[in-house]
């Protein structure tokens, strides 16, 4: 998949693409149009070196501005630096800006209790995404080609995966873009070669330690000897898997869903009734889409399966996810939380805002404006200077608006309809001085009545639904 290079004698040494078609791959595969800005991921090897090449030839045709990027992932020593070396001087050479990333892969392992082939892949994408956004640039260009492509499908299949997973990577993945997907390995060395370029070795790739590795020097080797063409079919399987993926997307789509979910800090509900009749295939992957809009890490075919079958049946339960997230089953509404990361959210000021809360505005108040009490709601602005909102784990002192009596937040909430996995996850505004204004898609405080002073208004608007859940749950209990 590399545009030709001339001679000497002006004669393309390259015959199994031309330029012309990497754009056709661009255009089409990729929907990336001229103009855009492209992060190419270069690590050094033979793949991210035909890769880089590939959009310097055809800039002149198919104009696009390029940055490389080489993340050093602290793992080999003085073998990596020199790797980094040698992606900077082949963009110099190219003309190409460069970026380092360095960033320490061991650290996470030991810290997170995870492999490095997990650490350094998550660290990679988060030195990616991070260049993406300090750039402004449209798309991150990866070089995974069609072995790669083969690895993953056997990987997920091995882990015990759904369908959807059968489709391994995608040509385009919302900012990433993987132009080689359809290419064999052995090509774009050949390819590299014929240019008169070099590449690096990592020396971690002969390693068998990691999963990845065998299946690429041991399985795929021995299924080609039984079936010559496996990688091929395999391929084939994930272009079969993703046309189907497409259309159950679709299905998913004309459901509906995003209107249907009622968001809260950490999590979603949804109304088990808009599930329960669906048929399998369709239900498995609602729930997959639900799962990760809510934030949770793909889950496992055995995890799912449970879920689809608690679902249909639509008996109460309580299931755990991975990625420490937990499903459950209550009063007509399927639940899903992930774990709580950030309890305190700093000083509110005027703006509109988008953190793990939802996305909430403060804006000055009309004099007629007084909210809604649960998503929308007024406030005297001299309690608003240095306010924020916190996740407390502790009860907090609390006089309910409309009456009297003190009590405290805990005890409040026992007697609201609601489990434990959203009461956890109440957004609470307390003043500077620490006491509660607020709690958030429930009721304010009573010190909040404001009479005449200037007042500013918090709204949620549609990103915490508390007031739906409770209206399913007490539907559920008449």
């Amino acid at each position: 998949a590399i545009p030709p290079r001339p001679n000497e004698d002006g004669v393309s040494l390259l015959t199994m693409m031309n330029s012309q078609q990497f754009t056709e791959l661009l255009a089409g595969r990729c929907v990336l149009r001229p103009g855009a800005k492209v992060l190419v991921a270069c690590s050094g090897g033979a793949d991210s070196v035909a890769l880089l090449l590939s959009f310097a030839a055809v800039q002149a045709t198919y104009p696009l501005s390029l940055v490389c990027v080489h993340v050093e992932h602290g793992i080999r020593g003085a073998a990596s630096l020199s790797d980094a070396e040698f992606v900077r001087e082949l963009c110099e050479e190219e003309g190409i800006p460069f970026r380092l990333c360095p960033v320490n892969v061991p650290d996470l392992a030991k810290k997170a209790h995870i492999g490095l082939e997990a650490a350094a892949r998550q660290l990679r994408y988060e030195a990616l995404r991070r260049v993406l956004r300090e750039e402004a640039a449209d798309v991150i260009a990866l070089a995974h080609h069609r072995r790669d492509q083969a690895e993953t499908v056997l990987m997920h299949l091995m882990r015990g995966c759904d369908m959807d997973a059968l489709s391994g990577m995608a040509w385009r993945e919302r900012d990433l873009i993987r132009p080689f997907l359809g290419t064999d390995p052995e090509e774009l060395r050949t390819c590299v070669r014929q240019m008169g370029h070099d590449w690096r070795e990592d020396a971690t790739n002969t390693d068998t330690a990691y999963t990845r590795n065998r299946i690429r020097l041991r399985l795929l080797p021995e299924m080609e000897k039984i079936y010559p063409g496996a990688e091929t079919a395999i391929c084939r399987l994930s272009e079969a898997a993703a046309r189907d993926r497409a259309y159950f997307a679709d299905e998913i789509k004309g459901l509906h869903l995003r209107s249907l979910i009622f968001p809260f800090p950490y999590g979603l509900a949804l109304p088990v009734r808009v599930l329960d009749r669906l048929r399998p295939a369709v239900l498995s992957r609602a729930l997959v889409w639900l799962i990760a809009r809510a934030g949770l890490p793909a889950q496992d075919r055995f995890a799912l399966d449970r879920l689809v079958e608690r679902v249909a049946e639509g008996r109460e339960c309580a299931l755990n996810l991975s990625g420490s997230g937990r499903a459950r089953i209550w009063r007509g509404l399927l639940i899903l939380v992930r774990p709580i990361q950030v309890r305190e959210f700093g000083p509110i000021v005027s703006g509109n805002f988008e953190n793990e809360l939802g996305n909430f505005s403060v804006f000055p108040a009309l004099p007629v404006e007084v909210g809604n009490g649960l998503n929308h709601q007024r406030f005297p602005s001299h309690l608003l200077e240095g306010a924020q909102f916190i996740l407390p784990e502790n009860p907090l002192p609390f006089t309910p608006f409309g009456r009297e009596k003190e009590t405290n937040t805990a005890e409040f909430l026992k007697k609201v309809p609601l489990p434990q996995e959203i009461r956890t996850r109440i957004p609470v505004l307390i003043s500077r001085d620490g006491q509660v204004l607020w709690l958030a898609g429930v009721r304010p405080d009573e010190c909040v009545r404001s009479g005449n002073c200037p007042g500013r208004i918090v709204s949620f608007g549609d990103s915490l639904n508390i007031s739906g859940i409770l209206r399913v749950a007490r539907e559920q209990m008449e």
